[in-house]
């Protein structure tokens, strides 16, 4: 009888045991979110969203905005401390941000990825940085005013090239990655009396841009560039003199149809009041002021406190198994 009784223990103990080994773990933990940000621009008419890449799948962390102070905002101007959400943050590797365009309601990420960074090892912290997936920290731009494609030595003034005829042979005046098979584009742009006005979208710095609605009808060299003759913007004339303007070759995401230059703008000129044309002038290296932020995570433990009744739940199952195998064991004599 004894072996017995010690039989039914032993069974019943051995369960305990067996469910005691099952780690009880929540798929899902309410995660705080803090977020900080330099030089990221006010997105205008559309919004951000930021994204935690959970298992290879998106999760949104929250649709925001920046007033003109650059203070994080929800959609309607409101302050936003931080961001709140549900997630298993054990299994979440990067942090994304994306510039989503007016009434997007989906959840799904917008391919314009602007900043994005991997989680530290304990997933609490990342650094983000420009998500264009191209080397910026060595780059330069040079330019020279001229209007080739009119066939004539008038208006010198009236255009400009990204090209350096110095040498013995005419080179590219942009020192730029390539943006081939990204989701980025290079454009080029002259402020004209504060009218941004393109001179052309490309990849590659020793190509001809795809665009040339203000060009005369002669040939211009393989290089981005852009004649100001015709066609001219309302408010502004052509010919003009671009001395005194602004010169900017800005990234843009390759969907892009905006009017003005994006906020990723690497390439800078104050093109001088007394520029003369078929002079080599230097763009300012501006790559400095591309975005970065911070991300930091913190998990709210407040749900720890259901682990007792895990404990609890595992006792009355051990108790629960004495009595069945006595029972068990009285039926059998």
């Amino acid at each position: 009888m004894i072996k017995r009784k010690i039989n039914i223990v032993i069974t019943g103990f051995t369960l305990v045991i067996l469910f005691s080994s099952i780690t009880f773990t929540s798929a899902a933990s309410s995660v705080k979110l803090d977020l900080a940000f330099t030089n990221l621009a006010d997105p205008g008419d559309d919004h951000y969203e930021g994204w935690l890449i959970v298992d290879g799948s998106p999760v949104s962390t929250g649709k925001f905005s920046l007033d003109t102070a650059g203070n994080i905002v929800d959609l309607t101007g409101g302050p936003i401390s931080s961001f709140d959400f549900n997630t298993n943050l054990d299994s979440a590797t990067t942090f994304v941000l994306t510039l989503e365009p007016n009434g997007d309601d989906d959840a799904v990420p917008s391919n314009v990825k602007l900043i994005a960074g991997d989680l530290n090892a304990d997933k609490t912290s990342a650094t983000l940085m420009h998500n264009i997936g191209a080397d910026f920290t060595t780059i330069s731009g040079s330019y020279i005013l001229a209007t080739p494609t009119n066939g004539a030595d008038t208006d010198e003034n009236s255009g400009i090239w990204f090209l350096d005829p110095t040498g013995t042979k005419v080179v590219a005046g942009l020192s730029l990655p390539d943006l081939t098979g990204t989701d980025w584009v290079y454009e080029g742009w002259v402020v004209i009396d504060g009218v941004a006005v393109t001179t052309g979208t490309f990849d590659m710095v020793s190509q001809i841009d795809d665009n040339d609605p203000y060009s005369g009808t002669e040939a211009g060299p393989p290089f981005p560039g852009e004649d100001f003759l015709v066609n001219a913007p309302t408010s502004l004339t052509f010919p003009t003199d671009i001395a005194g303007m602004t010169a900017v070759v800005s990234v843009e995401p390759r969907m892009d149809n905006s009017a003005a230059p994006f906020q990723f703008k690497p390439l800078i000129g104050s093109i001088s009041s007394t520029a003369v044309d078929h002079t080599l002038y230097d763009m300012g290296d501006m790559s400095s002021t591309l975005p970065t932020g911070t991300v930091t995570l913190t998990v709210d433990d407040s749900d720890d406190d259901s682990l007792p009744g895990f404990l609890a739940i595992e006792v009355l199952i051990g108790f629960s198994a004495v009595i069945l195998s006595y029972k068990m064991m009285r039926r059998r004599n």
